[in-house]
């Protein structure tokens, strides 16, 4: 007898808040993961993934209030929705949605089908509702059980519900269910409706027998509760004959589309399941022609090819991550596709001379073996880092020595078009050893940003699988992970040079790549004149770093420390108890389930999740009223910012430097933007007194100064310029309060009535079309009804007609071509527009407006700080860029100079770009960054 087919229907809604709130690599990896695992153990026949629709359901008209308590699906779940269908597609599912239905309703009715027509039914969710589709055919399969996932029978249900599968949706009825606000018969829980349901058949057989239910007051609360009851059946009912328009037949399952699912999950960045979907698997990167220089004939082969480089590529292998503090291990290079060489410094026994290079990264690290850090440059001269008292040079006559001393002429040489993937970091460590590099001509992290702005990878892994189909060593075959993660100094020194070698061989074929696309690319300027100049910059930035007060940091912190503690003491007073307010689970016990009893202390519960009633920050705003979510709201801030940045920022002073060297991202924000890491400098608040008090912790030297200077208005300025607005060009012009020109014309006063309620909400106006704010939002910003809030959007349109005509116009040009483009020519794609749904296209269109402003904002800027750059290395002023921090360019000079590098950063900054409307540069000095600002 052949064996059942076998049908799996999964709840894909589900799976996509699971996916969403999954720890690990990402939503969409553990959207796909789960499905490609589930393909694998189960092997189906028919395979289905069913979604809900934004849509309101039959239930909601039956009961207005079904599932109003929960939260709202988060928008950053709603943008992952195209994507989720895409994987399901790649990995050979049909996806379903039935307007007016939810996906259990699908599953129930398709479930129902199979199972009649003699196939296994495998039910894919954790929502306990589907129990009561179980029986003999119609199993569920659990994927939200620790471990394994759980196969569900009857007698999981039996553990579960004390009945049997039919019975469900009668223990339900009486119980309610909070996660949809299914409110059952009021005052009976869980563990009474159990006992009814095993006492009598169901709902229709205890209201039949309902005058013999003891004890009276039970009764009497059935009796009371009877049309809940029904109603509340009803709604958790799954439906076995909703009008699905798909048939069973269209669910047969061929396997994973092999050729798309790589495509996609090359897209994605997600090489270990490429293997999993395709029998074609991506070959790994040629090696064969890995040269790694073991002796001195072949030391002098490459040299005659360095030499005589017109174009290279070089990538170093070091000790860290972390530029500053990496030591090198070793020099790849590579002068044609096919073939790279590799310089190890760790080589035992030395090509050249002694040296102390065979000690362990460990012991380097720990100095044991070295003399008093004083080492020779690659000339024999002194270490010339630019980091004052780094002992990091190698000792004269070693291998790094002698390999740094030949190619530092190459590399110098402005003739020599020098390429690497993430370059500045390989910038960062050579300028260390005293070599620094002339001619930077291509970047191939820079290049893919560039091309693929909307991408989140630009990794060498995932552009070698994306481009070039091949599948690089990881870094974790050569160095381990976790606690057994050994340093690369560590590394056998013909494993680490294949891995170098492909390294450079891989970014070469990328570079030969690239830059044929680049050519005649609208992009190609925006890489060359914008992102490769900046390269340069903020190589200069890090290097120089910012100085910091440590003891004032010292201070703070302790003075933050008692106001945290005051402030703990204060919640335990109003609490009445002891509590620990960052834990959700103890802080919603203290307001929800004890203070909340009291309706006059005006505490509701404001938004359910599923594991209880949200403690978030939206929450405690909108419940500050009241002293006790005030104080949270005050103490998580305080807490954060003294981690984060007052008790952190004294561990990060480099202990040469003496200064802190945050490390700038250039290939991160689809919009252009930059970013900064360890630390963090772009997110210290200025409106807080708290915030206030840490940028009072960055210093000038002593005899020296900061220069803040920052664009004013600047997004503003530019969406008078992008739409052409008559009256927002002539207000800019005129040098007009922009907020008060506004609410002038908004409310039809003259500017002198204009108050400063009418001025903020002016300037929420402002900023709210920038950012697609609707009436709803405004109006709960500035404390208006949403009809009010409309009427001042309908009036802003009708005052700047043209703003409305170019948001309507960029929104067109989004649908139409699935991508937006800056001033400058930046262009971000706007990925599954086509078919999104009318939630995830709100959001899409919302980044189709903001990236052209945004997006043009960081052209601005960055072309700002290449002119500004250059101006000052051509001066005698002293003077050096610090910071960058959005709009604004912190610099370092000296007390004499203030004037004269004052108007060279206002000249270069307003002159960045020519628009309808000027650029207002301002700007101020001190002797702490708070002061300048």
């Amino acid at each position: 007898m052949p064996p059942m087919p076998k049908t799996i229907l999964v709840d894909g809604s589900a799976l996509a808040y699971r996916s969403f709130y999954a720890r690990g690599p990402g939503p969409a990896y553990s959207y796909a993961a789960s499905l490609l695992a589930l393909v694998e153990s189960q092997r189906p026949d028919f395979a289905l993934v069913a979604m809900d629709t934004p849509a309101k359901t039959f239930r909601h008209e039956t009961f207005p209030d079904y599932k109003a308590t929960r939260q709202k699906t988060p928008p950053e779940l709603i943008a992952q929705l195209p994507t989720f269908d895409r994987i399901a597609h790649a990995l050979g599912f049909e996806v379903y949605a039935l307007p007016g239905w939810e996906a259990d309703d699908v599953i129930g009715t398709l479930a129902a089908q199979a199972a009649e027509r003699g196939h296994q039914v495998l039910i894919v969710s954790g929502d306990k509702d589907f129990m009561q589709c179980v029986n003999e055919r119609v199993e569920i399969l659990n994927p939200s059980r620790p471990g394994e996932p759980e196969l569900q029978r009857a007698e999981a249900v039996r553990a579960k519900f004390n009945c049997r599968p039919e019975q469900v949706i009668d223990v339900l009825a009486l119980m309610g269910d909070s996660s949809d606000n299914v409110p059952g018969v009021p005052g009976i829980g869980e563990k009474t409706a159990h006992k009814l349901i095993a006492q009598f058949e169901g709902l229709d057989d205890i209201y039949a027998q309902l005058d013999g239910i003891k004890p009276p007051s039970l009764q009497a609360r059935l009796r009371d509760g009877k049309e809940s009851a029904y109603l509340s059946r009803d709604l958790v009912t799954i439906r076995t004959d909703s009008p699905i328009e798909i048939a069973l037949e269209d669910l047969n399952y061929g396997g994973p589309d092999g050729d798309v699912a790589r495509e996609l999950f090359v897209e994605l960045d997600f090489p270990s399941l490429v293997a999993r979907v395709a029998s074609d698997a991506p070959p790994p990167a040629a090696r064969r022609d890995a040269h790694v220089v073991t002796t001195r004939e072949r030391y002098d082969e490459f040299l005659k090819l360095l030499r005589g480089a017109k174009r290279l590529v070089f990538d170093l292998e070091t000790t860290s991550i972390k530029a500053l503090e990496a030591e090198i291990v070793g020099l790849a290079f590579c002068f044609e596709q096919g073939a790279a060489w590799y310089l190890p410094a760790n080589l035992e026994p030395p090509l050249f001379g002694t040296g102390d290079h065979g000690r362990t990264a460990r012991e380097r690290a720990a100095g044991v073996g070295s003399d008093d850090g004083m080492f020779a440059g690659p000339s024999g001269g002194t270490r010339g880092t630019g980091l004052p008292g780094d002992p990091l040079l190698p000792p004269d006559g070693s291998d790094l020595s002698r390999f740094l001393a030949d190619v530092a002429p190459v590399l110098g040489d402005a003739a020599v078009e020098v390429a690497g993937q993430n370059l500045k970091y390989d910038l960062l460590v050579l300028s260390r050893y005293g070599v620094p590099v002339a001619n930077v001509a291509f970047d191939t992290m820079l290049a893919s940003y560039c091309l693929d702005a909307h991408q989140s990878q630009h990794g060498l892994d995932f552009l070698a699988l994306k481009h070039l189909g091949l599948a690089k060593i990881p870094t974790s075959d050569l160095i381990g992970k976790g606690k057994s993660q050994i340093s690369m100094w560590d590394v056998p020194v013909q494993r680490c040079g294949e891995y170098a070698c492909e390294d450079a061989e891989v970014t070469w074929r990328l570079y030969e790549r690239f830059a044929a696309k680049l050519d005649g690319d609208e992009v190609q300027p925006v890489f060359r004149d914008i992102e490769l100049p900046t390269l340069r910059v903020l190589l200069d930035m890090e290097t120089a770093g910012v100085l910091v007060d440590v003891d004032h940091l010292r201070r703070l912190s302790g003075e933050m420390g008692e106001r945290i503690e005051g402030l703990l003491e204060r919640l335990h007073e109003l609490a009445g108890r002891a509590f620990n307010p960052a834990s959700p689970k103890q802080l919603a016990e203290v307001m929800f389930d004890e203070l909340a009893i009291h309706e006059e202390l005006g505490i509701k519960r404001l938004k359910k999740t599923k594991t209880g009633f949200s403690t978030d920050a939206s929450v405690l705003e909108q419940l500050s009223a009241h002293p006790l979510p005030a104080a949270v709201l005050e103490h998580r801030q305080l807490t954060k910012l003294k981690g984060t940045y007052v008790d952190a920022l004294p561990s990060l002073v480099h202990p040469y430097s003496g200064r802190i060297h945050t490390s700038y991202n250039q290939a991160v924000a689809a919009t252009g933007r930059l970013s900064s890491a360890d630390p963090n400098l772009q997110n210290i608040p200025i409106r807080t007194a708290e915030g206030r008090r840490i940028r009072e912790a960055f210093i000038a030297p002593e005899g020296q100064v900061l220069l803040a200077a920052d664009y004013s208005q600047v997004e503003l300025r530019l969406m008078a310029h992008l739409s052409g607005d008559e009256a927002l060009i002539e207000a800019f012009r005129a040098g007009d309060d922009i907020h008060r020109r506004t609410a002038a014309l908004v409310f039809g006063v003259d500017e002198s009535q204009v108050d400063s309620d009418m001025r903020g909400s002016a300037k929420s106006i402002n900023f709210g079309i920038l950012y697609g704010m609707g009436a709803p939002r405004l109006g709960a910003q500035i404390g208006v009804s949403i009809k009010e809030a409309a009427a001042f959007i309908a009036q802003y349109f009708e005052t700047f007609p043209k703003v409305k005509a170019w948001l309507d116009s960029t929104r067109a040009q989004a649908k139409e071509q699935g991508l937006v483009n800056t001033l400058s020519g930046r262009r971000r794609k706007l990925d599954g527009i086509a078919s999104a749904d009318q939630r995830t296209l709100a959001a899409l269109m919302n980044v189709a407006v903001n990236t052209p402003i945004q997006g043009t904002a960081a052209d601005l800027i960055k072309i700002a700080m290449v002119r500004l750059h250059r101006a000052l290395a051509d001066s005698d002023l002293g003077a050096r860029m610090i910071l960058q921090v959005h709009d604004e360019l912190v610099l370092e000079l000296p007390e004499s100079q203030v004037e004269p590098v004052r108007a060279l950063a206002i000249e270069h900054m307003s002159g960045a770009m020519e628009l309808d409307v000027p650029l207002v540069v301002d700007t101020g000095t001190g002797r702490t960054w708070l002061e300048a600002h």
